[in-house]
């Protein structure tokens, strides 16, 4: 017998981080996460009224942020 198709689950807020999360995870404030939402330098997404950062984005940015830091 053949398998299911495979159903594909894409929701953009599990595939997302939320300001206090990211503000947690990188040890800084949630000031600090706005500051760079508004400087552009991570990008954004309001999702029902919740500003929420792309995985892909929070993956890039992390990858930057170890270049310039030599890690």
């Amino acid at each position: 017998m053949k398998r299911p198709a495979a159903f594909e689950h894409h929701d953009p807020i599990e595939d997302s981080h939320s300001l206090t999360h990211l503000a947690h995870r990188w040890h800084v404030s949630r000031r600090k996460i706005r500051a760079l939402l508004k400087s552009g330098k991570l990008p954004f997404v309001d999702l029902e009224g919740q500003l929420r950062v792309p995985d892909p984005a929070v993956k890039e940015f992390e990858r930057g942020w170890q270049r310039v830091n030599g890690g």
